[in-house]
């Protein structure tokens, strides 16, 4: 048989890229180019994951926790900007030379662009599954790693995917995005979708 018992697996190194982390919103960084390793993030939000745009904020003291009152509705205008998240890594200097490199994000919410290095590395359309990308090639074993991404709710494009035939009220978008229904608001939940 082609499966064999004495095959030998090579060891798994992870590295949590939870800390460090830092976000903006596209207002913070116009016409700069905050993928590239040389552009410092100055003045933004410090943010550990897994958390949203919203819990950043209050964090921040921005806004006021959105769970009392009308307080969810001072998020709205920030559902149409684009946001970026940007953390720097360097590897273990334990990994091999030869050893495989993924970048795994257990979730992403919800259309994101994944830059590495100034590079553009993946993209994301689908907050429900994991994303995994081989970037053995583009990461730099040696120096420090800047990671950046890229997001953005896209309601505009999601509603040119409306059809007449099945959305009542021409507004009803849950069913083409693929997040958490609840996010865009419930009987029992808030509308906070960032």
């Amino acid at each position: 048989p082609a499966y064999s018992h004495n095959r030998k697996v090579p060891p798994v190194h992870q590295i949590d890229l939870n800390e460090n982390w830092l976000i903006a919103s596209e207002n913070d960084v116009l016409g700069q180019s905050p993928q590239e390793p040389q552009y410092r993030p100055d003045g933004w939000m410090a943010a550990q994951m897994p958390t949203t745009v919203q819990a950043a904020l209050v964090n921040e003291g921005r806004v006021p926790p959105p769970w009392k009152d009308r307080d969810a509705e001072l998020f709205e205008p920030f559902e149409n900007q684009t946001w970026w998240y940007r953390t720097e890594v360097e590897l273990s200097s334990d990994l091999e030379q030869s050893e495989k490199i993924d970048l795994v994000f257990e979730g992403i919410s919800l259309l994101a662009t994944i830059w590495l290095n100034g590079s553009p590395i993946g993209y994301t359309h689908n907050a429900h599954y994991e994303h995994r990308f081989d970037i053995t090639n583009q990461i730099d074993r040696d120096g420090v790693n800047v990671i950046a991404v890229e997001c953005r709710l896209g309601l505009d494009e999601f509603k040119k995917r409306l059809r007449s035939d099945v959305s009542k009220d021409g507004d009803d978008i849950k069913p083409y995005m693929r997040m958490a229904g609840m996010t865009m608001g419930w009987d029992f939940a808030p509308r906070l979708p960032l």
